[in-house]
């Protein structure tokens, strides 16, 4: 994977930041073109673009203010700092970079942050327009979340906070975010609409869930390196004004999507979307966090038979809530609450309702023939269902042994027989 340098190199670019000429520019400063501004640090001038947004801007449909608590999703990310912070403490996200694989020669030329301010949102975009303004953008971003104690980012997890951490390690900087709280939304997002988005990219999102469109303006993610490059070699910043358009919007859109996530998980209990899907995934994560009155309560109204109340649910989805349903009974102590579940589950051909139930006549009933019954149903079901081979294996394996032991209580097994 060619670095920074390689690239620099093929474009007759002696290697060395100190060395690095500034290519011919156009008449036009590159500070009226991106609309910024240079601001000095401690390592030379930087360039960066500052946008304001009031406080009743929306991205498609949402609003970037935060309007739920934040305590949900502090117990998912198992950090419970954040549940506690005001929004002027949360700092959001996101980099353009030279490479999309990382490592020590990829470079952020363009970093995206964004905080509230009062009844604003503060975006600053922070360009690097060589090398040698690496050190300046760092200390200008690190002096932008000086006050914030959490980030948001998308996929940041993976790539934003790795690569800048080296980036910081690289100009013999510390890594001033390894005490922040992290928000990484791509992992929520897989989770709330992974039943019903193709793909859960930002972009995708925005589109879909947000509802926002982006302007021709807007540029792919896949040609912004290359459009770092042409700017290295012919000085011209006109085509990167779309990679700061692209840029700003993954950032707003980051603040909007964390304000809506917030929303789903903290309304859907008691005031459902249109989406059957949205439901059971806010009521997978109450269940997860060890919520189960909140999850029942999602759960029972999907199985509901009014049409306000539960949109349409695939089999599937209508099994995964019957057994989710049925396990919180059990594990409760209600199991005569789960029967009916495993009986309607297991009239979808569900061998894992059989199972349950044949445990429930056996365990709890003492209705032998009944739980011998429903083990063979089980059986049956495994030879014929699409389980894949290592679990029809180890099913047949629990099945034959159940039956079996079945088979002696009834009275009906010999070893002779056998």
């Amino acid at each position: 994977m060619s670095s920074l340098s390689d690239k620099l190199k093929s474009l007759g670019v002696k290697v060395g930041v100190s060395e690095i000429p500034k290519p011919n520019r156009p008449d036009r400063s590159i500070d009226k073109v991106l609309n910024g501004s240079y601001r000095e640090t401690p390592f030379g001038r930087i360039l960066i673009t500052d946008t304001l947004y009031a406080s009743n801007y929306r991205q498609g449909k949402t609003s970037l203010t935060l309007s739920s608590p934040l305590l949900l999703l502090s117990e998912w990310i198992n950090d419970s700092r954040l549940s506690s912070l005001p929004s002027q403490a949360l700092g959001f996200l996101d980099t353009e970079t030279t490479g999309l694989s990382g490592g020590t020669g990829t470079y952020a030329f363009v970093v995206g942050a964004g905080k509230f301010e009062g009844e604003q949102f503060h975006l600053t975009q922070i360009f690097m327009a060589d090398p040698s303004e690496e050190p300046a953008l760092l200390y200008t971003l690190e002096d932008f979340f000086r006050n914030c104690q959490a980030i948001i980012t998308f996929n940041g997890k993976a790539f934003d906070l790795p690569l800048l951490r080296s980036r910081f390690a690289m100009n013999g900087l510390q890594d001033p975010f390894h005490d922040y709280v992290h928000v990484d939304l791509l992992h929520m997002a897989r989770r709330i609409w992974r039943d019903c988005l193709p793909s859960k990219s930002l972009g995708n999102l925005e589109a879909q869930i947000l509802t926002a469109q982006r302007t021709e303006d807007d540029v792919p993610g896949w040609l912004i390196p290359q459009l770092y490059f042409d700017f290295i070699r012919d000085g011209d910043a006109v085509p990167l004004k779309k990679v700061l358009y692209h840029n700003a919007m993954d950032v707003v859109s980051m603040a909007a999507l964390l304000n809506h996530i917030t929303w789903l998980l903290s309304t859907i209990p008691d005031n459902p979307t249109n989406l059957a899907e949205e439901q059971l995934a806010v009521a997978r994560v109450y269940y997860e966090l060890g919520h189960n009155d909140t999850a029942i309560q999602i759960f029972q109204r999907l199985l509901s038979d009014e049409p306000q109340k539960s949109p349409s649910l695939s089999i599937d989805m209508r099994l995964e809530i019957l057994s989710r349903l049925a396990r919180i009974y059990k594990e409760n102590g209600e199991s005569r609450l789960a029967v009916p579940l495993w009986e309607e589950a297991a009239s979808f051909d569900d061998p894992y309702a059989c199972i349950e139930l044949a445990k429930y006549n056996e365990h709890i009933l003492k209705q032998i023939p009944d739980a011998l019954r429903w083990t063979r149903t089980a059986l049956a079901l495994v030879d014929l269902g699409s389980l894949d081979q290592g679990e029809k294996v180890s099913l047949r394996s629990e099945l034959d042994h159940r039956e079996k032991r079945l088979k002696r209580k009834s009275g009906a097994y010999s070893p002779e027989a056998s």
